[in-house]
């Protein structure tokens, strides 16, 4: 946590307290990567409330730092899809989450991956999205 209070519990951020100012933030340094070889940035969060706004940032080796806005829809947050954005290029050297707003429980980062931009690596996915039950097949089948 570099802003805000919280802790990891078993492979999780915690984030029980904003700042003063109604925000926190939390990095990861993961191994340095080349950001054009992932199209895509999945957060897994949890506890978050409409009263919670979210952004994924990034760092460059050149030191510059670029904010995208995360967007919740039926209580997950979507795919972000990075590859279009004319920033997300170089080597990235760090990942953070920001939250901002009011917390009514302490929210909980269970994870982010990073989708990547080659079709052999990236085929697996899609094929599972492709097969994934959509919330109509779902309700269709219960009915």
């Amino acid at each position: 946590m570099n802003k805000g209070q919280g802790y990891s519990d078993q492979d999780k951020l915690v984030i029980k307290a904003l700042t003063d100012q109604g925000i926190a933030v939390a990095s990861l340094s993961p191994p340095t990567f080349q950001a054009e070889n992932y199209s895509t940035v999945l957060w897994t969060v949890s506890g978050a409330t409409p009263s919670v706004e979210m952004e994924f940032l990034w760092r460059t080796a050149d030191n510059r730092v670029f904010v995208r806005p995360l967007v919740w829809t039926a209580n997950t947050l979507e795919p972000l899809e990075i590859a279009e954005d004319e920033n997300w290029h170089g080597q990235i050297i760090d990942l953070a989450i920001i939250v901002k707003g009011t917390l009514a429980a302490p929210i909980l980062v269970n994870g982010v991956s990073l989708e990547s931009a080659s079709l052999p690596e990236a085929l697996p996915n899609m094929v599972k999205k492709w097969f994934a039950l959509d919330r109509w097949q779902e309700l269709r089948s219960t009915l």
